[in-house]
């Protein structure tokens, strides 16, 4: 009895093992990441500007969102043009939200935070 059980739980594993992806499947799936990013990114954004004051909620998806958005762009980019492009995106997004805050809003540290890591990210690929 002791070898079924031991037959069962080895199917088991391999039957719950990932397989590898495919490159055409990890790509697709890079693909959907950077579009749901997309959209979570543009809901949040509409959110924000609908409001007659913006609070510290409501920036924060939208920074969090557009970095996603950044993050999966340079993901897919093969090139490095590709992933300068990504972070000048990411950046006119953040300048955005600057533009609609005043500047004694708490969120004005999280974009300059967010403004010195892209500088840093951008040197790393220069």
């Amino acid at each position: 009895m002791k070898p079924l059980i031991c037959l069962s739980v080895l199917i088991a594993a391999t039957a719950c093992s990932p397989t590898p992806k495919s490159p055409n499947a990890q790509r697709a799936e890079q693909i959907e990441a950077r579009e749901s990013a997309k959209r979570a990114y543009v809901w949040f954004h509409r959110q924000m500007v609908k409001s007659y004051t913006i609070s510290t909620n409501e920036v924060s998806p939208v920074l969090l969102w557009s970095n996603r958005w950044m993050d999966a762009d340079l993901r897919l980019a093969q090139v490095k043009r590709q992933k300068l492009n990504a972070i000048r995106a990411h950046e006119k997004r953040i300048d955005d939200v600057d533009r609609r805050i005043s500047h004694n809003h708490p969120s004005v540290k999280d974009l300059e935070t967010q403004r010195k890591e892209l500088t840093t990210l951008r040197d790393a690929i220069r």
